[in-house]
């Protein structure tokens, strides 16, 4: 997670006691996203888990990479899960 990324999830926006509704939630994310994806460059890494196809690695950041023309390349790396607890 970005240092940004980090602030946000400290804010606690999609948590109990939000100041706001979760779509506006994800709102703020997806244009934080945005600009981070629009702001990278070379050979992208990311590194992920079990990924909804309704997340913003899927919807938003991933489909600014691909149209970003300073990303040469992309690269995800899918890591699934060694120990299922339940």
């Amino acid at each position: 997670m970005t240092a940004g990324g980090r602030y946000l999830n400290d804010l606690g926006l999609r948590g109990p006691g939000s100041p706001v509704s979760f779509a506006e939630a994800m709102e703020i994310w997806a244009g934080a996203s945005r600009q981070f994806a629009r702001g990278a460059s070379g050979q992208v890494r990311a590194v992920t888990g079990q990924v909804r196809p309704s997340s913003i690695w899927r919807t938003v950041e991933l489909p600014e990479l691909r149209v970003n023309p300073n990303v040469i390349g992309i690269d995800e790396l899918s890591l699934a899960p060694r120990i299922k607890v339940g």
